[in-house]
């Protein structure tokens, strides 16, 4: 993807956007080379409506376009939170958006019950109330999503005041593909407060909750007469036994501290993973992973900066003693503009050596602007290489300035040390570059470079920095 149309759906700039459109009619065609997210991606990421609008105008298709993690516009959308985009694609194509799902089978629906949205989901219930009952590849539905990423105040209101109360009620006894209602990780959450009577199957769960009442079990579609004898403080008639559980202030429970790993009776409910990110001391060391990450590609941008720089001044370098040769040139007769001392071995050296430092100069040029930003590639390989190119580069320098030197200088008389002085002075150079060299490599050898993402393979050119930030953020919206 364009590094300026990048930007322009980052920052929202609409007159920059339609600039670019003007320029390239096909730019919307670009995409980002390691996640696959387009134009209308990175503008749902960010919120901003008034580009996603005039995006979906010129390509209505892209609302359905899925990135390499098979996320839409939409996902992206309801995982940040972003409202307007979010309603903007809903209204487009409900009816198809609204079912389309992720590599873990999670709709944007889902997304919208882990990030607590109620507004967001009442505009699904009422443009497409079907999507809020359908479930995950692990059989979740948006109550047991809502439990497990700690939504509970938004838990409340989708149980107490729903605008389609009955298609919500359904889902409160669907367990998952491991069992677990929403009755367990209630008791896993254990410190939060879910107001609201819940009515249970006729096996009773003991010692779960605060009040526990005995009585007959109404339809759970029914008429809202027989939802009236749910409400607290209200003894229900005899009949067939069934538990009536309510519950106002839970606490945790110490028993699944000590419980075996082994169990996955409420293992299954929460992942380790999650409930490491809640402790103070992971997140810090994810902080700390995370910063120095960004250093590693702050270092990384800030080295082929520095590279670039030096390559063309030695190309430049090299040019300049190329067509001004040591010892000057012939002004008359048959050999003019010739160089005088062209017969020498000296010289026939220096013009090899300078030739060379001039070609692997612009090599590095042409990699770094030419090939690095515009091919996907591992960039610690493309940055490793032309280093070594560099270090050949100042190598072929300095013996160039060896032969021209020797050229130039006296060989005997008063003066004819200061040539061998230049040489000496050269040689040592010359070994000690090597010396470094070969230490760099082993250093670099015994380094353990950061990874930016379980991907196997780097982010290469511009869109690295940028590829890091979206991962970081969309990673903080799924914890959140």
């Amino acid at each position: 993807m364009d590094l300026r149309l990048y930007e322009v759906c980052e920052t929202g700039n609409f007159t920059a956007f339609q600039g670019l459109i003007e320029e390239d009619k096909f730019i919307l065609r670009e995409v980002m080379p390691l996640s696959g997210d387009t134009c209308l991606h990175v503008t749902a990421r960010f919120g901003h409506a008034t580009i996603a609008g005039e995006i979906l105008n010129l390509r209505p298709d892209m609302a359905h376009a899925v990135n390499h993690e098979g996320l839409t516009p939409m996902h992206l959308a309801a995982a940040n939170g972003c409202r307007e985009v979010y309603e903007l694609l809903l209204r487009t194509n409900p009816g198809k958006l609204c079912f389309l799902r992720d590599r873990d089978g999670r709709t944007p629906v889902h997304y919208v019950a882990m990030n607590g949205d109620y507004s967001m989901f009442s505009s699904a219930m009422v443009l497409c109330p079907q999507s809020t009952t359908s479930l995950t590849d692990k059989g979740e539905t948006v109550l047991l999503l809502c439990a497990k990423y700690n939504k509970f105040e938004f838990l409340n209101v989708l149980i107490s005041f729903p605008q389609d109360k009955e298609s919500v009620i359904d889902l409160i006894h669907v367990p998952d593909n491991h069992g677990n209602t929403l009755i367990h990780l209630a008791k896993v959450a254990g410190q939060h407060a879910v107001s609201g009577p819940f009515w249970l199957g006729a096996e009773p769960v003991q010692g779960l909750f605060a009040q526990v009442w005995v009585g007959p079990k109404p339809a759970l579609c029914g008429q809202g007469e027989a939802r009236a004898r749910t409400q607290t403080q209200t003894q229900p008639a005899a009949g067939p036994k069934v538990e009536l559980v309510t519950y106002m202030e839970s606490r945790a429970n110490t028993e699944d501290q000590t419980r075996p790993p082994n169990d996955r009776s409420v293992e299954d409910l929460q992942s380790q993973s999650q409930r490491n990110q809640n402790q103070p001391e992971n997140r810090d060391k994810a902080e700390k992973d995370g910063h120095f990450q960004e250093q590693w590609l702050e270092g990384i941008k800030s080295s082929r900066g520095t590279t670039s720089v030096v390559a063309a001044l030695i190309a430049t370098a090299s040019f300049a003693a190329g067509i001004s040769p040591p010892g000057g040139v012939n002004s008359d007769g048959a050999a003019a503009g010739t160089a005088t001392r062209a017969h020498t071995a000296a010289f026939k050296v220096f013009a090899v050596v300078n030739g060379l430092a001039l070609l692997l100069s612009l090599t590095i040029l042409i990699l770094d602007i030419v090939v690095i930003p515009y091919r996907p590639g591992p960039l610690t390989k493309l940055a490793v290489m032309t280093r070594r190119i560099l270090w050949a580069a100042v190598a072929m320098l300095l013996v160039a300035f060896m032969a021209a030197a020797w050229i130039v200088m006296p060989h005997v008389g008063a003066h004819g040390w200061v040539a061998w002085c230049l040489m000496s002075l050269g040689l040592l150079v010359f070994f000690l570059l090597v010396f470094c060299l070969i230490a760099m490599t082993r250093f670099l050898s015994d380094t353990t470079i950061p990874s930016c993402s379980s991907d196997t393979s780097e982010p290469s050119g511009f869109a690295v920095v940028a590829e890091l930030n979206r991962r970081k953020e969309y990673s903080a919206t799924q914890l959140a």
